[in-house]
């Protein structure tokens, strides 16, 4: 049982420091929580939803803090092009090669 207690800590201190970094820099939970989870042993599956859970947490308690610093007109802008590109980022991960998308998005981003 102390093998469970350690690795639930882990896991926990794991999600904290992504969410640290989240709420400071307002990006990089996943950058920072899956390489940790990972190390600890999640398979990846579990890691991405643990994640994804404790981004929408974190989020929702920063919407709520900061709720008068929203502006809403970006948030309209930013919200249609999320309801656009959303359906058309499925549709290519249906009907392409997901090594060539990878392929495209690290050239992308480097």
């Amino acid at each position: 049982h102390l093998m469970d207690i350690t690795i639930f800590i882990f896991i926990l201190l794991a999600i904290f420091l992504g969410a640290l970094v989240r709420t400071y820099f307002g990006f990089g939970e996943a950058l920072i929580s899956m390489p940790l989870l990972a190390l600890i042993g999640l398979d990846i599956k579990t890691a991405i939803s643990l994640v994804g859970i404790a981004g929408l947490t974190v989020a929702l308690f920063n919407i709520f803090s900061e709720m008068k610093y929203i502006k809403y007109r970006t948030l309209a802008v930013m919200m249609s092009g999320s309801l656009i590109g959303i359906p058309v980022g499925i549709w290519i991960l249906h009907h392409f090669d997901t090594g060539k998308i990878q392929l495209l998005l690290a050239i992308f981003l480097i």
